[in-house]
């Protein structure tokens, strides 16, 4: 009897039958291998058409002597022509973790048997090749962990009973030619890197549950066999560009990709709304307590202490900070009740009902804690009666505060305290946003840290034109909670790395803007390119959904009076002001004192204000984009082949060579300019010249250079080279930093050109620099100069220049920082990498004065009020 198994070069053939082994059963039939590609060295466990086998405690060493576990390949196959009758399959039972111990194993096939369970996360310990698991009745998820498996090249879970979704980090077995996962119950969406498996040579996903569009990536894929479309009816539009050539109105696929031909054939379907909750039991319970200010008089009250001022807002906070960990926000009801009037404020109320100036102690604010899901009464009795309890909220809170008795209940839901009517629903998109690469982070690139603001200011600048800030909310989750966080919470429960947290953006639905135009930016394979691209931290999106809620409606609760007795200073426009001074320039009412003061951010004292009140260093980076000192920003294209003068101060000079390139982006073009090499020159404190020199191209790394001495290079992480004041040194991730001691740090990273994943834009690199000064600039007898350097003009207005904003499908940059520097940007070159000379030098010079900002015509504006300003080129285009 010869068979092929699933892989055309290994035929197995009988050679002799094994009973001893087997006394128990009827018959047991050993096989090993006869094949070229198996010579000595090569262990071989093979188990065929063995019946009855199904005493469920596993397999392993049953028949063959593998005590020491040293096989490389295990073969335990039933009878593929008898696979209808139970009989003639060779094992049930589950996957043992033992496996492990098969610690050089590369092939395994268990296929036409009668395994049951999960699929054990031992084997990703394991070095395989190979892993067939066809025809069993595996259950549960497919394991994360088989990312873990970077050798894999075959991977068959098809004809099994395995749900879940599809985990993203199997596009990471970047080795794998074969992937069979039809004929399961797995749901959700194809994986949006799909396309990465780009040496797959047979894709098979039918039969399943697969649901919603198609990523882009899919399209790329060629292998001799795609399937997709069968058995999936759910499945919706491909998000690529199908372009191919149509004779008389029939497209030609002959020179398209076969999995973009099976994309092609999938109709679009239009997003469908999640179920609506199911819904809740008409009684629930409910815990009740009432917080109010301990006061027999006035007379007897305390002063203020440190802490929140009292408001339904602070009450909630310390309630949802301290609750066990199942009670969600929406758990908690915080109302404000006047002092024996027995009337509840409302959410909604009209503004001429707020009592805005009322003292806080003047109202009792009632909180109803409602016990749901996983979380009993007892719980939440236990804390909310701990001595511990009252006494966290006496101090968290401004006022003396206590708790009076605490008391359980039946409700009716919706809780009394809703209005009377259903509220007004109105559509939604929900967008989850958190951090990706889970097993490697990696480094930070340049960008905006990933805070719920710079989240925001993403989606703000993307959406659709009729979506206002308003019809946006961002907030944070704990991941794995379901809890969001509160902007009071107690230190001891924040989580500072926001890599803890998932981020929830709502878009609300209103005016003339379809749910439909708002879906198809944020489920775009650019948006979430572009989201990366704009967070410093590698950031995904996890889902995209639609869904109707209650319109939100703003309460502004009783708010207490900002205590007038408390000293903060603040950093605003980088200098410490003390708040409510109005010689300090931060008077009650201004800017500083709206936008610092009370906000929390605020220091005891000056000195310990100006430990952190420092301006963040200017930068260029990408094509080129400005962030100018004192929060201005302008976009520079310069020219080709041309170095220009970014920073010139006494004794330093910083160039950058501009070079012509092309920006691919998923669809559109832009011609524009990149810095492709950075060079410095400082005179030391004892007056030698040293000259550095970085180039984004070079396998040297930066060259360092000084007159009568050999050139010293600089390729890797080591000992900054010390020159006198002068300090160069390789820092991580290709970032070669000059420092000038006491006076600058002047930094140039090589990094990819953005959507370096692109054919087009394959090993293509590029500098962005930043500029730090280490004193203060603005006040400096020499003001520096250059296209950054002028910025530190000792005024702390931020001068913007032009940015370029054509957007198209192919557009070219012009914007050349008019309006933000002095003179014409011509007048910026040097004729050489290492000159310092041109028409606003200051290398030489003993005193200078700051440029005349009068005569600049770009926007200004306050250092510390922030213009949001994003140019075409900043982020991807969303169509």
């Amino acid at each position: 009897w010869e068979r092929s198994w699933r892989r055309p070069h290994l035929s197995l053939q009988v050679t002799r039958f094994v009973m001893a082994a087997f006394p128990k059963h009827s018959r047991a039939v050993g096989f090993k291998a006869s094949s070229h590609r198996f010579r000595s060295a090569v262990r071989l466990l093979v188990w065929v058409a063995l019946p009855a086998f199904a005493h469920g405690e596993g397999f392993l060493c049953d028949n063959y002597n593998c005590s020491d576990y040293t096989q490389t390949t295990m073969i335990l196959a039933g009878d593929e022509v008898a696979e209808g009758d139970p009989q003639q399959f060779l094992i049930s039972g589950t996957l043992p973790d033992d496996i492990a111990l098969f610690s050089v194993l590369t092939d395994m096939r268990l296929l036409y048997n009668r395994f049951s369970g999960t699929i054990s996360k031992a084997i990703t310990d394991l070095p395989l090749e190979t892993l067939d698991l066809f025809t069993n009745y595996f259950s549960g998820t497919i394991p994360a962990d088989l990312s873990k498996l970077t050798a894999l090249q075959r991977l068959d879970l098809a004809r099994n009973a395995l749900s879940g979704t599809i985990p993203e980090g199997l596009t990471d077995l970047a080795l794998l030619r074969i992937l069979f996962l039809k004929d399961n119950e797995i749901s959700g969406t194809v994986p949006r890197q799909i396309g990465k498996l780009s040496r797959l040579g047979i894709l098979e996903f039918t039969s399943m549950a697969l649901t919603g569009p198609i990523p882009e990536s899919f399209g790329g894929l060629d292998p001799e066999i795609c399937a997709l479309q069968e058995g999936n009816p759910e499945l919706s539009c491909y998000e690529g560009d199908i372009n191919v050539p149509s004779y008389e109105g029939i497209p030609d696929f002959r020179e398209s990709t076969r999995c973009l031909r099976e994309a092609a054939q999938i109709p679009c379907q239009p997003p469908s709304a999640p179920p609506p909750p199911s819904s809740p039991p008409p009684l629930e319970e409910v815990v009740q307590f009432t917080v109010s200010c301990e006061t027999v008089g006035v007379a007897t009250r305390r002063k203020l202490q440190d802490g929140e001022p009292l408001s339904t807002d602070s009450v909630f906070a310390y309630v949802s900070t301290t609750m066990p960990e199942d009670v969600a926000d929406r758990d908690i009801v915080v109302t404000a009740v006047r002092n024996g009037r027995g009337r509840r404020l409302q959410q909604g109320e009209p503004e001429g009902r707020r009592l805005q100036d009322d003292d806080p102690c003047d109202f009792d604010y009632p909180v109803e804690v409602y016990v749901r899901g996983d979380v009993t009464i007892d719980e939440v009795l236990v804390v909310v009666n701990a001595p511990s309890f009252e006494a966290g909220l006496d101090d968290f809170i401004v006022e003396p505060v206590g708790i009076g008795e605490v008391t359980t209940a039946v409700v009716l839901v919706p809780s009394p305290f809703a209005p009377p009517s259903s509220p007004p629903l109105q559509e939604v998109v929900f967008v989850d946003i958190a951090e990706i690469d889970s097993n490697g982070r990696r480094r930070m690139q340049d960008g905006v840290p990933l805070s719920e603001e710079s989240v925001f200011a993403y989606v703000s600048t993307t959406m659709p034109d009729g979506v206002a800030d308003r019809d946006i909310i961002v907030s944070a989750v704990r991941g794995g909670r379901g809890r969001r966080l509160q902007e009071d919470e107690l230190n001891g429960r924040q989580l500072q790395d926001p890599d803890d947290l998932v981020y929830l953006v709502d878009i609300y639905v209103r005016g003339d803007v379809t749910s439909d135009e708002i879906l198809n930016v944020v489920s775009s394979t650019a948006w979430e390119a572009g989201l990366d691209a704009f967070i410093a931290e590698p950031v995904g999106v996890l889902s995209v959904a639609l869904g109707l809620q209650p319109t939100p409606a703003p309460f502004s609760p009783p708010s207490a009076p900002a205590p007038a007795t408390r000293t903060e200073y603040v950093c605003f426009d980088v200098h410490c002001r003390l708040c409510g001074a109005a010689a300090d320039g931060c008077a009650m009412g201004s800017a500083c004192y709206v936008h610092r003061c009370g906000q929390g951010l605020g220091s005891s004292t000056k000195t310990e204000c100006e430990q952190t009140c420092k301006a963040p260093p200017a930068r260029a980076r990408k094509d080129p984009h400005l962030y100018l000192p004192h929060g201005a920003r302008a976009d520079f294209r310069g020219a080709h082949n041309a170095t220009f003068a970014m920073l010139s101060a006494k004794d330093v000079a910083f160039n950058v060579k501009v070079l012509g390139e092309d920006f691919n982006w998923a669809k559109r073009i832009v011609h524009g300019t990149k810095m492709a090499a950075a060079y410095w020159v400082v005179r030391t404190s004892t007056g030698r010249l040293i000259k550095v020199e970085y180039d984004c191209t070079s396998t040297l790394g930066g060259v360092v250079r000084e007159t009568g001495q050999r050139d010293i290079y600089l390729k890797k992480v080591e000992s900054p080279l010390t020159v006198d004041n002068v300090f160069i040194a390789m820092m991580e991730s290709k970032k070669l930093v000059v420092t000038v001691d006491g006076k600058w740090t002047l930094s140039a990273s090589v990094s990819p050109i953005p959507f370096g994943n692109l054919a087009a834009n394959k090993n293509k690199k590029l500098l962005d620099i930043e500029i730090e000064p280490l004193y203060d600039a603005d006040r400096d007898v020499v003001a520096p100069h250059g296209i950054i350097g002028q910025a530190y003009d000792g005024d702390d207005i931020g001068i913007h220049g032009k940015i370029d904003s054509r957007r198209g499908d192919e557009t070219t940059t012009t914007a050349q920082a008019e309006g933000a520097i002095e003179g014409a940007w011509e007048e910026y070159m040097v004729s050489s990498p290492f000159s310092t000379d041109f028409k606003y030098s200051r290398f030489d010079a003993t005193s200078a004065k700051p440029r005349d900002v009068s005569k600049l015509t770009g926007t200004k504006t306050p250092w510390g009020v922030k213009k949001q300003t994003v140019g075409a080129t900043d982020l991807p285009e969303v169509n």
